[in-house]
């Protein structure tokens, strides 16, 4: 089983390229220098090197707009022709993304109003109306 130590250092030496060659390079500073701290040094088998790196690599190169891409993504999703079932996978994954709750009113008219006009409408003539995100998908 290899290090921890060793599994970070590799992992930061396929970090190249001039954006990134500083940020591997203090990472690579800073490793060592927790690890030949005189006080309470931290061996190299410590599982906290490996997770210390995800969390600084997590940190620096997530993408943080991506909430509010999929807040902007959803307000525009409409169903593509017959695909009710893709329609229903974006949907919820963009509502996941974005923090919505799926039986939240406002996402349910979302959801009601990016389906074809057709099949919006014939729901909306049944005489049981769904008001659940459960309910518009069993009626669509």
């Amino acid at each position: 089983m290899l290090s921890p130590y060793y599994c970070t250092m590799q992992a930061l030496s396929l970090i190249k390229g001039p954006a990134v060659d500083d940020w591997a390079n203090d990472q690579v500073k800073a490793m060592v220098a927790r690890i030949n701290h005189p006080q309470n040094p931290i061996g190299r088998d410590q599982e906290i090197l490996w997770t210390d790196f995800v969390t600084a690599f997590d940190g620096t190169f997530t993408d943080t707009t991506k909430k509010q891409k999929a807040h902007a993504a959803i307000q525009q999703i409409q169903m593509k022709g017959d695909d009710l079932d893709g329609y229903i996978a974006a949907f919820k994954r963009l509502a996941k993304e974005a923090g919505y709750a799926l039986d939240a009113a406002g996402t349910v008219n979302i959801f009601a109003l990016g389906l074809k006009k057709g099949l919006m409408a014939a729901i909306l003539h049944h005489d049981n109306q769904p008001d659940t995100m459960e309910d518009w998908i069993t009626a669509a």
